[in-house]
């Protein structure tokens, strides 16, 4: 068709945001749409570049305004102008019904443009009075539509904490796994393939062999998680030494130390050997360990240059490499700090779990202690959430970054995860421990494991991701908008 009104589409300044093969086949479609509007309107005016028009967000209130303006472009005979829509949320509530007007003259589009604005300015027209009867188109229908979403809820909240506790809680057995089975097994297997005297000779460290967790063990005088030799140990291989290498990089020449670090590290780290070996028939491991860990920060400080060499153009001696030393020491050390806090808060909760299980295997109603115990523990959860809630609303809502320091701590968003997930972890911790028995449950104990880490292999494959979504109000608002 040779109308002038609907030319061809321009691209000003040769844009390449889309292949060239999509581009060109929306190219086409927008002027196809564009002939037959002119068909039944030659006096149209048509813009030489795409049209877009985009309808934000906000629920059935962004529905309802979206409506308004749909109804308003209608009446000045604009919407027909309109190449392209892009919706979201509230917005792709209405933005959808647009789209199934036109889809309904998929077979007959001529004159579409003129029927879709005649019905949306016509108050009394069926669509409109149908959007009016389904404005509350979470529950359109009423006490049914509302048991259907109670009923959808329940089992969604339900399967998606089935999930995340099968999970859990086979981290919490492989850790009892480790704990009463393998490393029982290696400490003993070397006096099974070594010598008698030097087999004996031979074994895992233990607490007592490391400088805080003999500390804590002395100081406290209960028990506290063999866990806690894992925080020990990123202690002394990465937080310690990490710290130190920061200030033993020279920061005036490359691939070089800063004298008065240097000499300091390496003088406090011979006087802890010589402290810890001065008696050879009971030699103090943990002054050893410390004196191993200060002379690791040497490593830290060649492997960093190693790193930043091939990322400098001109190797070690541009003059942002210091510099970028230094920012990888404290790179290295926050992801350190991370893993250090994981294995921290994983101590801890194995330390509160075996001591409740303790308490309640001493007592002759186990069972009945147990499960009062165990609901306790899972009926804090929506305590906790709801006060974690409201005190963020508390927060929020007075805007002026007002209140007391103590309710801004408790609101913080990095504190709530903590609050909502401490009962269910420590309740987990504890049901591990009671399925061990401290090892004497070792057989049933173990098949359960192997249970629980065969579930999570398959709820955490590609093939169980659709889950997500499906767990979500994503197919509710789906249907509804189908409606």
């Amino acid at each position: 068709m040779s109308n002038r009104n609907a030319a061809p589409i321009t691209e000003p300044g040769g844009r390449t945001f889309y292949p060239s093969q999509l581009r060109e086949a929306e190219t086409q479609g927008i002027e196809a749409r564009r002939r037959l509007v002119a068909q039944d309107a030659p006096d149209l005016k048509f813009a030489d570049a795409p049209v877009g028009l985009a309808l934000s967000g906000g629920g059935i209130r962004s529905a309802t305004i979206n409506l308004g303006l749909l109804q308003g472009l209608a009446q000045a005979r604009i919407l027909r102008l309109v190449d392209y829509l892009s919706t979201v949320s509230g917005g792709g509530y209405i933005g959808g019904f647009l789209g199934r007007l036109f889809t309904r003259f998929i077979d007959r589009p001529r004159g579409a443009a003129a029927a879709v604005e005649a019905r949306l300015t016509d108050a009394a027209s069926p669509e409109i009075r149908w959007l009016r009867m389904n404005g509350n188109y979470l529950a359109p229908g009423g006490a049914g539509d509302s048991a259907y979403n109670a009923a959808f809820l329940l089992r969604n909240f339900l399967t998606v904490h089935a999930v995340l506790i099968t999970c859990l809680l086979a981290v919490f057995c492989v850790a009892n796994v480790l704990r009463f089975g393998f490393f029982p097994w290696l400490g003993g297997f070397w006096q099974h393939v070594l010598p008698a005297p030097v087999g004996a000779s031979i074994g895992l460290p233990t607490p007592d062999d490391l400088p805080l967790n003999h500390l804590l063990r002395e100081g406290w005088g209960f028990f506290w998680s063999p866990w806690l030799m894992l925080v020990e140990a990123i202690l002394l291989l990465a937080w310690l030494p990490l710290s130190l290498a920061y200030w033993l990089a020279a920061a005036d020449r490359p691939r070089s130390f800063q004298p008065a670090a240097l000499k300091s590290i390496t003088v406090l780290a011979v006087a802890l050997v010589i402290a810890g070996l001065a008696t050879f028939d009971s030699p103090r491991l943990a002054l050893v360990l410390v004196a191993v860990s200060l002379l690791g920060s040497f490593a830290y400080v060649e492997a960093a240059w190693r790193t930043v060499r091939g990322q400098c153009p001109g190797g070690s001696h541009h003059p942002v490499a210091r510099r970028l030393v230094r920012a990888q020491l404290t790179k290295w050390l926050g992801r350190a700090f991370l893993w250090g806090g994981v294995a921290a808060g994983f101590a801890v909760l194995d330390t509160a779990g075996y001591s409740l299980y303790g308490w309640l295997a001493r007592r002759e109603d186990f069972a009945r202690a147990f499960g009062l115990l165990g609901s306790g523990l899972a009926g804090l959860y929506p305590v906790l959430r709801w006060v974690t809630q409201w005190l963020h609303r508390t927060i929020e809502g007075r805007g002026d970054g007002q209140g007391s320091s103590w309710m801004k701590v408790l609101s913080h968003p990095a504190v709530l995860p903590v609050a909502l997930g401490l009962p269910p972890l420590l309740l987990l911790s504890l049901s591990s421990h009671a399925l061990f028995a401290n090892g004497d449950n070792w057989g049933p104990a173990l098949a359960a494991t192997a249970v629980l880490l065969l579930l999570s292999v398959i709820l955490g494959s590609r093939e169980a991701l659709p889950f997500v979504n499906d767990s979500s109000l994503q197919s509710v608002y789906g249907a509804r908008i189908a409606r």
